[in-house]
């Protein structure tokens, strides 16, 4: 306990220093953030202050430019590793997906946060308690502290962590009773934190505030709403040359959970990954790309207000007049068919006399000065009046083509390290599955007879070496892409009939360029079973209610491949001997009902003008022929026979032969 308490104190003291480190990067951070939410600046009385949308402008069509999630592929490292890496595949794709993990929206998330500030961070865990869950969170860079001299590479840092990590009381207690907190430790907590202290959701420094107030909220008026929550630390540190997580209260510097790092996480990596926009390998906190854009956006808004507050007093410009011709000055502001006393006559001046206008001479240039200055924050950042969806009508569609090259190779210097990052999550994620996955997870897998449906279990995961990861992600490589792309679809119009290429590869590849998925693609190119997507849901069915036990009668709509969905089943999963048996014989039991289906569809096929040509169904556009000597008559017999030789082995013979050759 006492060295609990010490780790906690080391811990305190290097979150003070890491976040006093920072605060100079924070101040910039705010001032590209009233830009962005054009909070309205103090102006001088007569004069104006217009924010324009020259940051929103920035960053919303640089993040529209960087949109795509990543693609991961886990890549075997060994031949027997082929299958199990389809497995982690398809677990990720599962996890990740919009209505389970929704990683495409937190990845969105991350990739604005870096575009203000230069870090994209992420919060990787795995969890087994109850079930088996990945979770990943998108972390604020204002919450997010570690070592000023650690660098780049957050696993080179001596410690780590973030702020505004609440927790109610009920949390607090239940937590305790699990076992997952100390139980003294929270009991202490909650005695020594005052009700007004509890409700804090910022650091010490207050930083988010800034958000809020720039777009006119104040949410400290609100804090006190709801349950009363403590902000706790979450905390990676280095003690005595060991890794360990806490999660500590800072005010108090109180600690409810201290544990070596290899007792929360087996591999005893810190659990955040991070990307620079601008890498440098020395520095963590490294410039962002919306500060490149801030001093031009704030040169571009005071050359707008200048302008405007200029033609502002040549409207109402300041003037004099004469008292003895104009003895009530009120009189000289303007009202509709309004009369005014002059006394110029008496002297015999010109009314014109007594009044005197200041001349303000017109400003020129701004126009051409503010768009030259856009002109050149494009060329410097890759964001450029082509990138925001603004062309020449009559621009040549090569031309066009360049400009998306040269954008993505600027905006390309965005995704290095963002790859890396990812790369890292995945790392994460396989060590997450080794640790926690415990029962089998239901995935899809996409093969070579389209989509399948398999489980993953503790045993796939385990390889004689970690799996090689490989990324490819957003919209701005994508863009990068498209000279590819229109270079792959006309090598392929080209080669439409060349005769040593295979058809079905340009198909596929064809599909691919024009932006099919992996799994649309399957199933299109999936002839066997084509339409018959039902029927194999339905075998799948059959065989869950097989091992629950319940009677399952034979499916007159059976065919091949419903049969084969339960061979595959039998055969590829390690079943009791008894379960094993159940659905052999229910499979043997469909049999006859698949060979009249078979030849149902068989003579269908015939009665069409292409059957009538005896064109055969596999695609090679040869003519049917009987077996060496034999002869079909062209009568219902004949039909039958030829018809018969479309039906795989396994409707022909009767026989059960798992993977049998078609």
């Amino acid at each position: 306990m006492f060295e609990n308490d010490q780790i906690a104190f080391q811990a305190r003291q290097e979150y003070e220093t890491g976040l006093d480190f920072k605060q100079p990067r924070i101040k910039r951070w705010q001032k590209i953030e009233d830009l962005y939410f054009r909070k309205t600046k103090p102006a001088l009385k007569g004069r104006v202050n217009i924010p324009l949308p020259v940051m929103s402008g920035f960053v919303e069509t640089l993040l529209s430019k960087i949109d795509d999630p990543p693609l991961i592929n886990f890549n075997p490292t060994e031949e027997a590793d082929f299958k199990k890496a389809q497995k982690v595949n398809a677990a990720w794709r599962y996890e990740s997906s919009s209505t389970v993990g929704r990683w495409s929206i937190k990845d969105l998330d991350v990739k604005k946060l870096a575009i203000f500030s230069g870090r994209g961070i992420f919060s990787y865990y795995a969890e087994s308690d109850p079930t088996y869950k990945s979770n990943l969170t998108a972390v604020d860079h204002y919450s997010f502290v570690c070592d000023p001299m650690g660098g780049a590479e957050l696993e080179d840092h001596r410690y780590l962590g973030q702020d505004d990590i609440f927790k109610s009381k009920l949390e607090l207690i239940n937590g305790a009773k699990s076992g997952l907190y100390d139980g003294h430790q929270v009991e202490k907590l909650i005695n020594s934190v005052s009700t007004e202290s509890k409700n804090e959701n910022d650091n010490k420094y207050q930083n988010k505030a800034n958000r809020f107030s720039a777009l006119g909220l104040d949410n400290q008026l609100y804090n006190s709403a709801g349950d009363k929550i403590y902000n706790f630390i979450q905390w990676g540190t280095t003690y005595q040359g060991k890794r360990y997580y806490l999660l500590f209260d800072y005010n108090t510097g109180l600690w409810i959970k201290c544990k070596p790092l290899k007792e929360v996480f087996e591999s005893e990596l810190w659990w955040y990954a991070s990307y620079a926009t601008h890498r440098d390998k020395a520095i963590f906190w490294s410039p962002a790309p919306a500060e490149d854009v801030e001093p031009v956006a704030e040169g571009m808004q005071i050359l707008y207000n200048q302008a405007v507050n200029n033609r502002q007093r040549q409207s109402f410009g300041q003037r004099a007049y004469d008292p003895h011709i104009f003895p009530d000055p009120k009189q000289l502001e303007f009202r509709p068919d309004g009369l005014v006393i002059a006394k110029a006559s008496e002297k015999g001046r010109s009314i014109a006399e007594g009044i005197y206008e200041f001349s303000t001479p017109e400003i020129k240039g701004t126009i051409d000065l503010i768009a030259f200055t856009d002109s050149f924050l494009g060329t410097k950042t890759g964001v450029t009046p082509g990138a925001q969806g603004q062309s020449e009508k009559d621009k040549k569609v090569g031309v066009y083509y360049g400009d998306l090259q040269q954008v993505a190779d600027r905006l390309g210097l965005l995704s290095k390290s963002y790859s890396q990052c990812w790369a890292d999550l995945g790392f994460r994620y396989y060590q997450g599955l080794k640790e926690h996955l415990k029962e089998p997870l239901m995935i899809k897998i996409i093969g070579e007879k389209g989509v399948e449906w398999d489980s993953i279990v503790r045993d796939d995961i385990k390889t004689k070496n970690d799996f090689d990861i490989t990324i490819s992600s957003s919209s701005a490589e994508t863009q990068a892409d498209e000279i590819k792309k229109k270079q792959k679809l006309d090598w392929l119009m080209a080669n439409q009939q060349n005769p040593i290429i295979s058809t079905r590869w340009k198909t596929e590849q064809g599909m691919r360029v024009v932006g099919f998925d992996e799994e649309e693609i399957r199933v299109a190119m999936d002839t066997q079973n084509e339409g018959n997507q039902e029927i194999l849901s339905e075998a799948a069915t059959e065989n869950q209610q097989l091992l629950a036990g319940k009677e399952v009668k034979p499916n007159r709509g059976a065919t091949t491949g419903h049969i084969q969905k339960h061979l595959d089943f039998a055969t590829d999963n390690d079943l009791k001997i008894e379960d094993y048996q159940k659905i052999m014989a229910h499979a043997k039991s469909e049999i006859p009902f698949a060979q009249e289906n078979a030849i149902r569809k068989a003579r269908s096929v015939l009665t069409t003008p292409l059957g009538s040509q005896n064109i055969a169904q596999n695609g090679s556009n040869q003519p049917l022929s009987a077996p060496q000597g034999q002869i079909y008559p062209n009568t219902p017999e004949g039909t039958q026979q030829r018809s018969q030789m479309r039906v795989p082995k396994i409707i022909q013979t009767g026989q059960l032969i798992p993977n049998p050759t078609m």
